[in-house]
């Protein structure tokens, strides 16, 4: 009778720690990413200054050109249109402002930029009132290597 009681008993503490490790999956499996972000275009849609990134955990300042004694800030802009939608960017090259623009699409917290016949996505990882925080992977130091690069953003220079 006691082997029987203890086997009984083995067998509930298997089908409870079976159960428990069921569980722990389920909770392990679920992630960030699996929730639909819902992004606020209203945030979205301004110009955006250039601070600084995030290159391979390493942050790296961005530098804004100074010509004549004024700093010249580059920046991004999203514009909601009636057709598509248009992203911008301005940079300040030998003190003149180089405006390039092309589309871009929003879907949950994936931003996909056309610049002409170049495409890339960027994830937002961040997006308040008054910061954009995007990340990408591309060479961003010329080396030959996709760098793992987070682009953020402020709402004033």
């Amino acid at each position: 009778m006691i082997n029987i009681a203890k086997n009984l008993y083995l067998f509930i503490m298997k089908i409870k720690l079976f159960a428990f490790a069921i569980v722990a999956m389920l909770f392990a499996s679920c992630s960030d990413d699996d929730v639909e972000v819902v992004v606020d275009t209203e945030n979205l849609t301004q110009k955006w200054y250039n601070s600084y990134y995030i290159v391979n955990g390493e942050t790296i300042g961005h530098e804004n050109e100074t010509c004549n004694n004024v700093i010249k800030y580059d920046y991004i802009e999203f514009i909601t249109g009636e057709a598509q939608d248009i992203y911008r960017t301005v940079q300040s090259v030998n003190c003149t402002f180089v405006t390039t623009e092309g589309n871009y699409t929003l879907n949950g917290r994936q931003i996909t930029v056309t610049l002409g016949d170049v495409t890339e996505t960027f994830t937002i990882k961040e997006l308040t009132e008054d910061k954009l925080d995007i990340e990408s992977q591309y060479d961003f130091d010329g080396d030959g290597e996709e760098d793992n690069v987070r682009e953020v953003y402020a709402k004033n220079p």
